[in-house]
């Protein structure tokens, strides 16, 4: 088998990882916007200017809407999962179907941020029907990229070292391009609206977009898998070896789910998504009406966060040598736990809040790159005990514990909020509708930590993989890898 760290010059192995972190970048820029700005866009732009009424059945209309595309988004999973697994290309498995990916993704996400200069929302059926079409073509073209980009690793290499450096420059990348949406997107919408939200939504999530396809497909150029990095020899002798059956999907499911670490790795991708989606996405309530529209602190907030990000992933490596992953997952866990609450317990000073995110961001860059760094290393395990090859499944398993953790967790602010008697766009909020804000911003990623916590404590990979190694080189070589 071709082995990344051994059969790559030290040049050429910075080309691969930094073109493995520009995908993640380019993934990242497009997905932090609508995870951070699609909901309150939808309520404050879409529907803000409805009677309070209305908005309280668009509110509702909005929380079904995150989950039922989240059901639908499952089923894409799976689909592009299943056929990735089968696609074999001069450029590998994955390759393709990032490129034609990140095409998919620019679409859905102009049609999104593209509403509220189409409907005015006074129709809600017709407004709401258009945001499910629209968020469906979004979520399959983040599928296009998401999965293959999540298998890629496996088909990169199977040393872990090399995974640890991959997932690495992934954390540092993707966290770069988080701090560019945190500090940029109000600015950006202010500056190309010229006073109108709808246009300035617009116009940065195409000024966004362009950047992702640009960083996306230059990265995706720069990498390559591990039959494409063999020499022309070892190419041949796989190529007389007749490939293996990836095996019944639904026996290999079966096979997956009684798998303890597998289990673990959903539950820590539920967990996470859930965390990002409730830590950044109520930012917005709370700065409007905990700090007075003070969004120069949040553009701060998010800034510390994003670089405290990129510290913590610089020690992951020489960590995982002395640690392993799970240790690294649950000090990280308990890093952000402490920014989390102490942004919580003190809810309007702005010091306090910004310590609090740095602090949330230094652990979240451990996190960050356990979960990248685990998951190459359960597809693994899973290849062992099926004896076939089934990566692109798997990760979409993986990836549809994060959309539901996603999707839950978005459900469940606009849920809370709408409940509460919140109403976009009004001055001030009543009593109660400033509870639910204070609630969404600091309990729910307080308890979405603590199930990662539980869930990790749980994870015994560390020492298992040398144990497999073997005869997972073997299966490798019958499937023709």
């Amino acid at each position: 088998m071709a082995n990344t760290s051994i059969t790559l010059s030290r040049g050429a192995l910075w080309k691969q990882r930094i073109g493995f972190g520009s995908i993640d970048f380019g993934r990242q820029i497009a997905q932090s916007l609508a995870d951070t700005y699609l909901s309150a866009y939808l309520l404050n732009v879409v529907f803000g200017g409805l009677d309070e009424t209305n908005y309280a059945k668009a509110a509702a209309a909005v929380s079904l809407m995150f989950l039922v595309c989240k059901v639908i988004d499952a089923c894409s999973d799976f689909i592009i999962g299943a056929l990735v697994d089968r696609t074999h290309t001069k450029i590998g498995r994955a390759r393709p179907w990032i490129y034609g990916g990140c095409v998919v993704f620019l679409a859905g996400l102009l049609m999104l941020f593209g509403t509220a200069t189409l409907f005015d929302g006074s129709s809600i059926a017709a407004t709401m029907a258009f945001i499910y079409f629209a968020y469906v073509i979004y979520t399959t073209g983040l599928t296009m990229v998401n999965i293959p980009e999540g298998s890629l690793m496996t088909f990169m290499t199977t040393d872990p070292k090399e995974r640890n450096m991959l997932a690495t420059v992934r954390g540092i990348t993707g966290g770069l391009g988080t701090s560019l949406i945190g500090s940029v997107v109000a600015p950006l919408v202010a500056l190309l609206g010229a006073s109108n939200d709808a246009v300035g939504y617009l116009r940065t999530a195409l000024l966004l977009g362009i950047v992702m396809v640009a960083m996306t497909a230059a990265g995706n150029t720069a990498v390559s898998e591990t039959k494409a990095q063999e020499n022309p020899g070892q190419q041949a002798e796989k190529a007389a070896a007749k490939p293996q059956s990836n095996g019944s999907l639904l026996k290999n499911l079966i096979a997956y789910i009684t798998t303890k670490n597998f289990v673990v790795e959903l539950l820590f991708c539920f967990g996470n998504l859930f965390y990002v989606i409730s830590l950044m996405s109520t930012m917005v309530y709370y700065i409007t009406y905990y700090m007075n529209g003070n969004f120069a602190v949040m553009g701060v907030a998010m800034t510390v966060y994003s670089f405290a990000g990129l510290i913590s992933p610089l020690i992951v490596p020489a960590m995982a040598i002395k640690l392993g992953k799970r240790p690294i997952a649950l000090i990280g866990t308990s890093i952000s736990a402490v920014g989390v609450a102490l942004r919580f317990l003190a809810p309007s000073i702005p010091t306090m809040m910004i310590v609090g995110m740095a602090i949330a961001g230094f652990g979240g860059g451990f996190v960050g790159c356990m979960i990248q760094s685990t998951q190459p290393d359960i597809v693994d395990e899973l290849t062992v005990k099926t004896r076939s090859i089934n990566a692109g499944v798997i990760m979409a398993s993986f990836s549809l514990a994060c959309q539901i953790g996603s999707g839950i967790a978005s459900s469940l602010i606009a849920g809370v909020l709408g409940a509460s008697g919140y109403l976009g766009g009004a001055a001030t909020q009543t009593a109660s509708a400033m509870s639910a804000i204070s609630f969404v911003w600091g309990g729910l990623p307080l308890l979405s930590l603590a199930l990662i916590f539980v869930a990790m404590s749980f994870y015994d990979l560390d020492k298992k993989h040398k144990e497999f190694e073997p005869e997972l080189e073997k299966i490798r070589q019958e499937q023709g890898m």
